[in-house]
């Protein structure tokens, strides 16, 4: 049997997030079973764990506040991480369940 965990909350410490100066970017502050009806509703594709990488590596050379949004920050990310009783476990990617 897989149990799925994933991270029922987003915490953000800034105030003002500027994420959203890209367009195919949007914040949705709060809790993640609460925000991603939202995200799907808009047609917009949660996060993957290796977009968040690949974006973090991208704002390394940005201004302190951008570099800071993504480094400095926790996200919720649509991939869930199944574990199996025997000790295995793997990444699952667009996991469904969490979608909400």
């Amino acid at each position: 049997m897989l149990k799925l965990y994933y991270f029922r909350e987003t915490w953000v410490k800034m105030g003002k997030f500027p994420l959203n100066d890209v367009q195919k970017h949007k914040e949705f502050y709060g809790r993640n079973i609460e925000q991603m009806p939202k995200l799907i509703a808009e047609g917009r594709t949660p996060l993957s764990i290796a977009g968040l990488m690949k974006r973090r590596i991208e704002v390394l050379n940005s201004p302190y506040e951008v570099r800071s949004a993504y480094w400095d920050n926790y996200f919720g990310t649509g991939d869930g991480i199944a574990c199996h009783p025997n000790g295995k476990g793997k990444v699952v990617l667009d996991a469904k369940p969490l979608r909400g």
